[in-house]
């Protein structure tokens, strides 16, 4: 927090170098973090300390470099000046803002007094398979249909990861990934050990090519979900080998960087096997800030206000529900993603770049403080397997929202809490009387003594 306040007082008065910018972002999550792993000890992979982890990677990773004095490595050579230019040293202190913003929001909202493990019930245990059976339907179907879109688009897997998306731009890819996302989160929630090794199969038999392509976002944010839920269900310890396996991973992302660029036919390079350039490209969530910031500071081009988050709401009650004329999603100013695609190119989203051209600082403050707040009460719930579902489920929803913009939000809300409702209606329907506690596992019977 006070890191927050040095560079919001810094930034203000207009003297500062890249440098200084980016090792203040650094320390500022370094502390973050660290705060997010003391609040959760007993759960090291919460929503928050995940949540914030990813927020972090994100939008800091490219300053790494920066604030140790090398040069970044980057997609292209010729595309550097924005990371030369001073709206870059801004948008490295608005990443300071931001993170400190996020941690007070999660001090703000979180109760640890509400991460004990608690049955609602001993009936609902047993009448809550379904969860599993649910997560893992929706994993398959998700599967299936991104198998229909590649044979029916015609995709190359050895191809490169831009052939691929241009390949595949008029399908329904999206409605798949969600799929697979939600499906995940809520197979993990489910007491099924079949239903769960099951699906984990699944879902490796398909994120290992998939990985290799190019989608990362697409495989690494439901995993995180499931992980999030899975240490919900019980304790998960934080081991060395876990940093072995986090170097390993970033080096396998920087190799992918450059499949992903000449396609999966033309070989794999132990070259390109960096842990380094792997932290530096996951950063690249900083650019959308830079451009947010320049569209502001530098243009000065007014901020867009509320309305980027009113347009989904208004999108659905005027088109949708009352049959109005609106402003298609691709030209509507308010959206941020359609503006930075049509302007920039294709370079994702952030909620700290989102925010920044809904209200400036102000917004970012705003924004962050309530994705902290909401963070922490998802972690002060209750362990039960419906409120993991509910947790797991939202959770996927959280992190997709760092990469990208508030319009698909209320959606996948949406169908997150109807997926809850459906697991919920399923467990009603299996109203089983439970005649002996002996049918229930050893840690339920102890529960339901306790009631008694």
């Amino acid at each position: 927090m006070t890191l927050g306040m040095v560079a919001f007082v810094v930034r203000d008065s207009g003297q500062t170098s890249r440098e200084f910018a980016a090792r203040l972002a650094l320390a500022t999550s370094v502390l973050a973090m660290a705060s997010l792993f003391r609040l959760n000890r007993r759960r090291p992979f919460s929503l928050g300390p995940v949540y914030g982890a990813l927020f972090v990677l994100f939008h800091v990773g490219l300053l790494v470099p920066t604030a140790l004095g090398a040069s970044p490595s980057v997609f292209n050579e010729r595309d550097i000046q924005w990371i030369l230019s001073d709206g870059f040293t801004s948008a490295s202190l608005l990443v300071t803002v931001a993170t400190s913003a996020l941690l007070v929001g999660y001090l703000v909202g979180f109760n640890p007094r509400h991460q004990e493990s608690r049955i609602e019930e001993t009936q609902v245990w047993l009448r809550l398979r379904s969860v599993g059976q649910i997560g893992l339907l929706l994993l398959s179907a998700g599967c299936l249909l991104w198998i229909y879109n590649v044979l029916a688009s015609g995709a190359v897997l050895s191809g490169s990861y831009a052939a691929f998306l241009e390949s595949t731009a008029s399908t329904s890819m999206p409605t798949a990934y969600l799929m697979m996302g939600l499906g995940m989160s809520t197979l993990s929630a489910g007491p099924s050990r079949t239903a769960r090794r099951a699906g984990l199969v699944i879902f490796a038999v398909w994120s290992a090519p998939a990985f290799m392509l190019g989608l990362r976002g697409e495989v690494l944010i439901p995993l995180a979900a499931y992980l999030v839920v899975a240490a919900r269900r019980r304790p998960i310890s934080l081991r060395p080998w876990m940093a072995f396996a986090f170097v390993g991973g970033l080096g396998l992302g920087a190799a992918v960087r450059v499949i992903r660029q000449v396609g999966f036919g033309s070989g794999f390079d132990l070259a390109s096997f960096r842990p380094f350039d792997g932290i530096t490209e996951l950063g690249y969530s900083i650019r959308p800030l830079v451009v947010s910031v320049d569209w502001h500071e530098l243009y000065l081009e007014p901020y867009v206000g509320i309305d980027t988050y009113l347009a989904p709401f208004r999108r659905l009650l005027v088109g949708r529900i009352l049959g109005g004329e609106i402003t298609p999603t691709a030209d509507d100013p308010a959206v941020f993603s359609s503006m930075v695609s049509r302007r920039v190119g294709p370079i994702g989203g952030s909620p700290a770049a989102e925010a920044f051209h809904a209200g400036g600082v102000v917004g970012i403050v705003i924004v962050l403080v309530a994705i902290g707040v909401l963070v922490a009460r998802l972690d002060s719930l209750d362990t039960t397997p419906l409120r993991n579902a509910l947790v797991g489920t939202l959770a996927f929803v959280l992190l997709l929202w760092v990469r990208n913009d508030f319009t698909p939000v209320p959606f996948e809300v949406g169908v997150a809490v109807g997926i809850v409702l459906m697991i919920r209606v399923a467990a009603n329907l299996r109203r089983t009387p439970v005649r002996r506690s002996s049918a229930l596992p050893a840690t339920l019977q102890h529960h339901a003594k306790g009631r008694r």
